[in-house]
């Protein structure tokens, strides 16, 4: 089976880390996610907390509105292409998960490919950034087949400024939490080797995952913990146990990107191919250029040029992947995971949610025949 999956930078960060170390056995299942999709992302909100935001504070409903979008500093929610309210993101900032203020990563830098919509060629573009041989040799594939449309130019400063802008501002945040006596270690383990990460987790449990990284303000809900250990559950967005692990157990430690995130070493997995690139905030690269869908029904549906939902539909209809894992939303925007099986499928998995979905253990669940909430 392989499945391609769609992720923020941290969930991005997150399945890498399993990938890294696929031998352990309860991470084998890693192995079938064949295609990394990231997004670009500056911040992101629990759900709970954006309806707090957008009903309870701006008196919108949630399910009136047909599409959120960030521009000019501002959430816009519209209703039949029209902006019926304007959202200050300073008042949003409140409301963010506290774990993003100490994330570095804009333009997912694991992925195979990532996408986004800032700094495109143009209005109702993605810029799409090729990571690997993997990503260029699908990436070309759709090209050819016709599913998407590609110009060789981008905006560079208008990217530059949103990933520079977000890279200082956490940096800032990480150093003022740590003379506040919190602290972020996973930041100084980039240049970890893999034997390094592994002896120090098995020195680990639970119990210093949840005082080093949940405590700390440090977890990004990515699932891992739960998707690797049976004893514990995702409850508030949070791991928490249901029954107690032998006291040598460090395999929710050894699976947290919080805890310790070898990007060095990750790299050397996700960097392949010939002539690669590197550019301060952008990445390790192949190629970087603008595309949108060439599907007019997939860019009337999408957030912006479709880009994604166009890749992923050419992904299905070649058997490339046999299914995809991505997020879907209620009439209420509340994210819900959904299992993609043909292009038809993927055009209920359009628009940016702007609420976070917890991923991993859906994409377990579904590898191993498990049931799926």
């Amino acid at each position: 089976m392989k499945i391609a999956t769609v992720g923020l930078p941290c969930q991005i960060e997150a399945l890498r880390k399993l990938e890294l170390y696929k031998d352990e056995e309860e991470f084998s299942w890693i192995k079938n996610v064949h295609l990394k999709i990231g997004l670009f992302c500056r911040e992101n909100w629990m759900y709970g907390c954006f309806r707090a935001l957008v009903e309870d504070d701006f008196g919108i409903k949630l399910e009136e509105i047909d599409k959120f979008r960030i521009r000019k500093k501002k959430i816009q929610a519209l209703r039949n292409k029209e902006i019926v309210k304007e959202i200050p993101l300073e008042k949003a900032k409140p409301y963010i998960r506290v774990a993003c203020f100490v994330c570095l990563d804009f333009s997912s830098e694991l992925a195979d490919i990532s996408i986004g919509a800032v700094g495109a060629y143009k209005k109702g573009y993605n810029i799409i950034i090729v990571r690997n041989k993997k990503g260029k040799d699908i990436v070309n594939g759709a090209i050819e087949a016709g599913y998407l449309e590609r110009v060789n130019e981008i905006k560079r400063k208008p990217f530059l400024i949103v990933a520079k802008d977000k890279f200082e501002s956490n940096l800032k945040e990480i150093k003022y939490r740590e003379m506040s006596g919190y602290h972020v270690n996973y930041v100084k383990t980039f240049e970890l080797s893999y034997k390094d990460v592994y002896e120090q987790s098995k020195t680990k449990t639970f119990d210093d995952l949840k005082r080093e990284v949940i405590e700390e303000g440090n977890c990004t809900s990515c699932g891992n913990c739960v998707a690797v250990c049976k004893n514990l559950i995702m409850k508030d967005a949070y791991p928490e146990k249901v029954e107690e692990c032998d006291e040598k157990c460090y395999i929710c430690y050894l699976s947290c990107p919080r805890t310790f995130l070898p990007k060095n070493e990750i790299k050397k997995l996700v960097y392949t191919g010939e002539n690669m690139k590197f550019e301060e905030f952008f990445g390790g690269y192949l190629e970087i250029f603008s595309a949108r869908a060439k599907d007019e029904k997939i860019r009337k549906l999408a957030q912006d040029g479709g880009t994604t939902t166009a890749l992923l539909s050419y992904c299905l209809d070649y058997n490339i992947v046999d299914v995809v894992i991505n997020a879907t939303k209620d009439k209420n925007w509340e994210p819900r995971v959904m299992i993609c099986k043909s292009s038809d499928d993927l055009l209920k998995t359009t628009k940016t949610i702007y609420s976070y979905l917890i991923l991993s253990p859906h994409i377990k669940s579904y590898i191993r025949g498990e049931k799926i909430d």
